[in-house]
């Protein structure tokens, strides 16, 4: 898994966990945007709003959606 992948899981597992302030923690710790530009986070942390927005902000529905 490319570290674009693993950066974009780790957000969708981290809200689907803990919601708003998991996501955030993983957006502020962690390492895999040290491989990669800032436009480039930026893209991801914008697919990963996009689709827990479809989600409804829903923890339960992005989990299901991940399992």
């Amino acid at each position: 898994m490319s570290p674009e992948e693993h950066y974009f899981e780790n957000l969708l597992f981290a809200f689907a966990r803990g919601g708003n302030d998991c996501y955030d923690k993983v957006v502020e710790n962690d390492s895999n945007p040290e491989w990669f530009n800032a436009d480039v986070k930026k893209a991801i942390e914008t697919c990963a709003i996009y689709v827990i927005d479809c989600c409804e902000w829903d923890k339960d529905n992005v989990n299901n959606l991940l399992h």
